[in-house]
Order: C-alpha cells, then sequence, then structure tokens
C-alpha cells in the first residue's frame, strides 16, 4: 500500500505539476490579453485627450472666430448707421435745393413776366412818342395812352414783386416806373 502511496502521490505530483503549468500558461494569456485591452484603453484615452485638445483648440478658434465677426458686424452697424445719416442729410440737402429751385424757378417766371411786361410798356412808350413827334393822330396817341393805363397797375404790382425779389437776391437794384418815363 505503500507503493501504491507512493505511485498516487507521484500521479498526484505530476497532475499537480501538469494544473500548475497549464493555470501558469492561462493566467498568462489572461494577463497578456488585459495587458492588451489596458493599452487599447490606454490609446484609446490618449486619443480621446487629443481629440478632447483639438475641440478645445477649435472653440478657441471659433471663439475668436465669433468676437472678430461681433467686431465686424458692430463695424458694419456703424458704418450703416453712418452711411443713414449721411444719406439722410443728402435727402435734406436735396429737399432744400428742390425748394431753393422751384424758388429760383417762380422768381425766374416774374423775372420774365415782368421783363415782357416792361418790353410791352416801353414798345407803346416808343409808339407814344412817336405819335407825338409826328402829331399824326391824336385818337391813336390816346388810344396808347389809354393802354398804358391800363397797363399801369399791373406794373406797379409787377415792380413790387420784382424789387422783393432783387433785393432779397441783391442782384439788381430796383427798378422804378418814374426812370421809365
Amino acid at each position: 500500500m505503500s507503493k501504491f502511496l507512493f505511485y498516487i502521490s507521484i500521479v498526484l505530483f505530476i497532475g499537480a505539476a501538469f494544473f500548475g503549468y497549464f493555470n501558469e500558461h492561462r493566467l498568462k494569456e489572461i494577463i497578456l490579453s488585459q495587458e492588451t485591452i489596458i493599452q487599447e484603453q490606454h490609446d484609446n484615452v490618449f486619443a480621446a485627450a487629443k481629440e478632447l485638445q483639438d475641440i478645445k483648440e477649435s472653440l478657441a478658434s471659433k471663439s475668436n472666430d465669433q468676437d472678430n465677426n461681433k467686431k465686424e458686424l458692430q463695424d458694419a452697424r456703424e458704418a450703416v448707421a453712418k452711411a443713414s445719416n449721411e444719406l439722410t442729410q443728402t435727402q435734406k440737402q436735396l429737399a432744400d435745393k428742390e425748394t431753393e429751385l422751384v424758388q429760383l424757378k417762380s422768381d425766374l417766371a416774374v423775372k420774365t413776366e415782368s421783363v415782357q411786361e416792361l418790353e410791352s410798356t416801353v414798345q407803346l412808350l416808343s409808339q407814344s412818342k412817336e405819335t407825338s413827334q409826328s402829331k399824326k393822330s391824336s385818337t391813336k396817341r390816346k388810344a396808347v395812352h389809354s393802354e398804358i393805363k391800363k397797363r399801369l397797375p399791373k406794373m406797379k404790382s409787377l415792380q413790387k414783386r420784382s424789387k422783393l425779389i432783387f433785393r432779397k437776391e441783391r442782384l439788381l437794384p430796383s427798378i422804378t416806373l418814374g426812370t421809365l418815363w
């Protein structure tokens, strides 16, 4: 029995050795696979950290771009406001010039009417002078004088308007009817 125990113990020792070797080999494989997993996770963490750093840099760049865009937008708004003010001033100046142009046109119309009336009066006066020099007919002279008398109130009103325009513009001296007679 002692031999039997001896053989059993040898078989048990050999089995234990094989079992120990098998467990050791299996533990090494588990450790290697765990190290591989840890290395992959370490690589993933490193890649995630790098990606996070890239995202931070991208966000910082976008923040700077956004600040620059805000500044450009503010500058553009100021430029638009300035252009709007200049446009408003130009429109006011244009309206003033248009008003001045209308006033000048009406003044020109009054002056033209006055000049035409003066020319016709001068023509009548020259006819009156010719009739008085030739002493042809007193009826013709009377007709010319009555025409002058008819035009006299209109001439005086035109003269007053012309005086106002001339004085306002300070371009020409005032004209009186006395200088025409």
